[in-house]
């Protein structure tokens, strides 16, 4: 069975081709055209919404500042203010992260699959006499 996230990636990338080729029917590119010009053009403008919406979740809380510049546009920077508060947030998340694969590991060790599965007791015996050995 394929994993249904290549799937969905799949359906994503063919949505996002077909996206381009109605905004653009004359268009014709190569494999690597396509890649570096149609697709990118189509993740920016699927993470547009999600960045301004993240964007403004850090300024409400502090963490970045807008700053309009003298061309109108918002420009956006760290609160030096909050350098503490950011960095314990970013070692945090990465201590997580650390924790979590972590976790995975020891339960393959232990025995289980990372899927959540058991391995099979020919797996389990051969694990054990490895851990057994001086």
């Amino acid at each position: 069975m394929k994993d249904t996230r290549v799937i969905k990636e799949k359906v994503q990338i063919a949505r996002d081709i077909l996206v381009y080729l109605s905004k653009h029917p004359d268009a014709q590119d190569t494999l690597e055209g396509i890649v570096e010009w149609w697709l990118l053009e189509q993740m920016i403008a699927r993470h547009m919404t999600a960045v301004k919406e993240a964007l403004a979740e850090l300024v409400d809380r502090e963490l970045v500042i807008e700053i309009k510049s003298a061309d109108s546009r918002i420009r956006y920077r760290s609160n030096g203010e909050k350098h503490r508060e950011i960095k314990a947030m970013v070692d945090e998340r990465h201590r997580t992260a650390v924790k979590r694969k972590n976790g995975e590991r020891n339960r393959v060790m232990a025995g289980e699959h990372p899927r959540g599965k058991q391995r099979g007791s020919a797996e389990k015996q051969l694990l054990e006499k490895k851990q057994n050995q001086p």
